[in-house]
């Protein structure tokens, strides 16, 4: 029901959103679709630009994105040891913020922009793609 309601209103994004989608909203006009304001998908290599020094400069893999608070789940960034009451050990990931995360240029491994762009294809169709 969730998922519906964000794609009735708005192309995704719910006037509700959380405060930090709605201070990106402010910055631009409503895009078309949701992919065009969060474009980290999973399976995308990203490298983290902004955060903890441990975490700056890392590179990993998107697992899971969470549109509400525009955050993503990145393999091998943000691990975190918790002690417990009883005094165990339990080590948890934290969630990146998408504004401190690029994606990482498969040819030269370092950290890039991305466009969108009209691709069409030879039955004419045209997509948009990132590049």
């Amino acid at each position: 029901a969730l998922k519906a309601h964000r794609m009735k209103n708005m192309g995704g994004v719910s006037p509700v959103a959380s405060k930090k989608l709605r201070h990106i909203l402010r910055k631009q006009k409503y895009p078309q679709n949701i992919e065009e304001m969060l474009p980290f998908k999973k399976g995308d290599k990203v490298m983290v630009m902004k955060g903890s020094i441990e975490d700056v400069s890392k590179v990993g893999v998107v697992r899971r994105v969470d549109l509400d608070n525009a955050t993503a789940l990145i393999e091998g960034v943000g691990l975190r040891s918790v002690r417990n009451k009883a005094g165990e050990v339990h080590h948890i990931q934290k969630m990146i913020n998408m504004q401190d995360i690029k994606f990482v240029d498969p040819q030269t491994g370092q950290p890039t922009d991305f466009e969108w762009m009209y691709v069409t294809h030879p039955d004419g169709r045209k997509d948009k793609e990132r590049v």
